[in-house]
């Protein structure tokens, strides 16, 4: 409610006749960075691709098809922008993959996400210091590039330790038979999964290579959204507002679709490059639009995939 709040007040403090007048001019901008993002969940595809070890390793175009899934899951639903990730392990077993190792290369993927974005977000910062961080900036910038940095060493190091190793054995303890059992062992096998891929150093430096590509890749769509709106800016200038109005929505993660923080967060960034207020907000609202025309879609290949799955299953119990 704080996020459907704040961007309440933000369009209330606008021009809402020059933000009309923006998104007019974005027009067919909101159709040109949703196929723009065909670019960036391939690299996210190639990147996830590469910790998938072993001989079951999946096409390019499967990859591709369930990571999109996964990012509209994390998009539009409540689920704290990890429940996609969960789905797309889940679509990657159901497609041959031995669990284990589609648990292992999700768990691993995201956390070099992480730790790229953050990287990313440095990159970001350090173009702005040229021009001077404002005051404003420097608390949430702050916070978003510390809950990230932190989230991904976090990730990093508590899974070198054995994470899900210690969940098995916990397990153990709790629960000795029925059905609940088994999981015990599923974390075991899933621990020695994430072990493999740990200590498969070109494949992660494969993986955080084409992720933070991706990142960096994710400029266009800002530039090309300012470009439709008549707004051009340099792509030094794009990377910074994309990166940071990132970071400011990752800090936001239990916000749902962070709503009203991404667009704050793009109206505070945007100022710094003379962005009219209407302007931010015209492109806070085509990136909402291009949310809506990649996710929704997604949601309904997955719901339909889930439905024909679950038709077969009650076919084969009723033979």
């Amino acid at each position: 409610m704080a996020g459907i709040g704040l961007l309440i007040w933000l369009l209330a403090s606008s021009d809402l006749d020059q933000l009309s007048a923006a998104l007019v001019a974005g027009g067919w901008g909101v159709v040109a960075i949703a196929l723009f993002k065909i670019v960036t969940l391939g690299m996210d595809a190639l990147a996830w691709r590469s910790v998938v070890l072993g001989d079951h390793r999946p096409g390019l175009g499967r990859t591709l098809w369930i990571r999109w899934i996964g990012e509209g899951v994390n998009t539009l639903l409540p689920v704290a922008q990890v429940g996609g990730d969960v789905v797309r392990g889940r679509l990657l077993a159901l497609r041959g993959v031995p669990g284990p190792v589609a648990g292992a290369s999700v768990a691993a993927d995201f956390t070099m996400g992480v730790i790229t974005q953050a990287l990313f977000t440095l990159l970001a910062v350090a173009l702005l210091v040229v021009h001077g961080l404002p005051e404003p900036l420097i608390a949430p910038v702050s916070v978003g590039l510390g809950v990230i940095g932190l989230g991904g060493l976090a990730l990093l190091l508590i899974q070198r330790a054995g994470l899900f190793g210690l969940l098995g054995k916990l397990l153990d303890r709790l629960v000795k038979d029925g059905p609940w059992a088994s999981l015990s062992g599923g974390m075991a096998a899933l621990e020695m999964a994430v072990r493999r891929v740990y200590g498969d150093r070109r494949a992660l430096l494969t993986c955080g290579g084409w992720r933070f590509v991706g990142w960096v890749a994710h400029l266009g769509e800002t530039w090309l959204a300012l470009w439709f709106l008549g707004v051009p800016v340099t792509l030094a200038e794009a990377l910074v507002i994309e990166a940071l109005s990132n970071a400011v929505r990752s800090a936001a993660f239990m916000i749902p679709g962070a709503i009203g923080v991404q667009e704050g967060g793009l109206l505070a960034v945007g100022l710094i490059y003379g962005l009219t207020p209407e302007t931010a907000l015209a492109l806070a609202m085509m990136k909402r639009g291009r949310e809506l025309l990649v996710s929704l879609p997604a949601l309904a290949a997955w719901m339909h995939g889930e439905r024909r799955g679950l038709g077969r299953l009650l076919k084969g119990k009723g033979a």
